[in-house]
């Protein structure tokens, strides 16, 4: 035994796991660092051969070194650059042991739907995996499972090509749910040049059942993995034993089932459009507000001063003429508050426009929010019996004591 192999074989391992109850990153942390001895021995730097001085394997090399590199990053908590360290690995060598490090790292960025079938395929391939790592697998398998969905698909002809929404996922009989987001997917299974398709929208932090029937004999329907989750739905086939043709009916949603406004906000952009506008509209007429009112005291002391310069003088009358100027007693006290008036009515003019726009994109604003957002959080297709359907609008008034308005509507 060569000394490179020596050291490799002596690496400490019990150490870690005693450490494990020090907190969920230190478990992280220790996982990476448990898989990474598993992993040592199947990145090994050199190749003996009976007789031969080491023989160094690039490739190999590569994957060690930037396995090592993931390794570090998740220990500082980089779970980026650990993700793209153990993914580059994994694409070098294709060591399922691998796939715990980089599942955990995925699923640390929000990338469930790989974190969830890179687990599940380390559970199922690593044969010598611990106790500790298939607990950390499983654990972040469940946590994965409540923010996407997953589709357990069925096909009655072994070996055949799956593909959702057009990309091929495997090969049947597939033995582990298949993570997706939540939403609407097309599944398809092809063999020797027949296939099949289903369409299923799945809820996030649920589960469907997939059937597709090629005309071979029918496997037994998946069983839902989700505990607590929506139930299953399974999809009717045409011609599938034991099944009448139907159309998929998409289960009712609950209030809890319902997507939250957190990830509704980010994918709707017309909702940033009324969240822009109504911040902007508000600005303005807030700044309005205030300089309508700074330029109304302005022309009030101007006007004021005149009156009593006037009353001073024995002047009686307007001391201010037309517009024009034309019999001013005090042309330049007059011209000036004229100025400030023109001010004032032109601040009052944008307040006015600035508040009744801010209401206008503020009721469709919230409109587009309890039409899109709510009133899908709460069900999916006609209204359940005795609900009502939200609505809102708001009325906007202008008055000349100021702009304002009133919410109407029901929910």
């Amino acid at each position: 035994m060569s000394s490179a192999q020596r050291a490799l074989a002596t690496q400490p391992k019990a150490a870690s796991v005693r450490n494990m109850t020090r907190g969920c990153f230190v478990g992280l942390r220790l996982a990476a660092l448990l898989a990474a001895n598993v992993t040592t021995a199947l990145l090994p730097t050199t190749i003996l051969a009976q007789g031969a001085p080491a023989v160094s394997d690039p490739v190999k090399d590569v994957a060690r070194q930037r396995y090592e590199e993931g390794v570090k990053a998740l220990d500082e908590k980089r779970f980026e650059d650990a993700r793209l360290a153990f993914e580059q690995a994994f694409k070098l060598i294709g060591s399922p042991a691998v796939l715990l490090n980089l599942g955990l790292a995925e699923s640390k960025t929000n990338r469930c739907v790989d974190a969830g079938n890179h687990l599940h395929r380390f559970l199922r391939e690593h044969k010598a995996a611990t106790p500790d790592n298939r607990a950390l697998a499983t654990s972040t398998l469940e946590e994965c499972k409540k923010k996407v969905s997953t589709l357990s698909i069925s096909v009655d002809a072994p070996a055949s090509e799956i593909a959702i929404d057009g990309k091929v996922v495997g090969r049947s009989p597939l033995e582990d749910p298949y993570f997706v987001e939540p939403g609407p997917h097309v599944v398809t299974a092809s063999n020797n040049g027949k296939s099949a398709t289903n369409k299923v929208d799945v809820l996030k932090g649920g589960s469907s059942s997939v059937l597709l029937t090629l005309g071979g004999t029918a496997p037994p329907a998946p069983v839902n993995p989700v505990v607590g989750g929506p139930p299953t739905q399974p999809l009717g086939q045409p011609g599938y034993p034991g099944m009448q043709p139907q159309p998929f009916i998409p289960p009712p949603q609950t209030d809890s089932a319902g997507e939250d406004f957190g990830s509704w906000y980010v994918r709707s952009p017309l909702a940033w459009v009324g969240t822009g506008v109504v911040g902007v509209g508000l600005g303005v007429s807030i700044a309005f507000t205030a300089l309508s009112a700074d330029s109304l005291s302005v022309t009030n002391s101007i006007a004021d001063q005149i009156r009593a310069q006037a009353a001073a003088d024995g002047i009686q009358g307007a001391p201010c003429g037309t517009e024009a100027g034309a019999n001013d007693v005090y042309p330049i006290a007059c011209k000036d508050a004229r100025d400030a008036q023109d001010v004032h009515d032109a601040n009052q003019a944008v307040m006015i426009v600035g508040w009744v726009t801010t209401s206008l994109a503020l009721a469709g604003t919230v409109t587009y929010v309890m039409l899109d957002w709510y009133a899908g959080s709460r069900t999916e297709g006609p209204p359940r019996s005795g609900e009502r359907t939200p609505s809102v609008a708001f009325v906007p008034s202008v008055s000349p004591d100021g702009v304002g308005g009133v919410f109407v509507g029901e929910f």
